[in-house]
């Protein structure tokens, strides 16, 4: 006997034992959990790719924070003095 059949209509060693075991039942929902899954991590990788996006932004942006810190610290020691 084959591990699997062919088609669906054929029976192979695996669906032979699945029926025999009982969980043959359990075959649709483990492939709805599965979709599942998939989709889950497809959405993950597209959060992900955001995340790089946005942290790219940051990075350029420290440059321009830090010069504009420094002059408020300038601007501040010359009203104090």
């Amino acid at each position: 006997m084959k591990p699997k059949g062919n088609n669906s209509n054929e029976v192979g060693y695996l669906e032979y034992l699945e029926e025999i075991i009982g969980s043959d039942q359990f075959r649709e929902r483990i492939e709805d959990y599965d979709e599942a899954y998939e989709e889950g991590l497809e959405k993950r990788r597209e959060i992900n790719e955001l995340v790089g996006i946005s942290h790219k932004g940051l990075v350029e942006l420290e440059d321009d924070k830090d010069k504009a810190e420094e002059y408020i610290g300038i601007e501040n020691m010359m009203y104090r003095y």
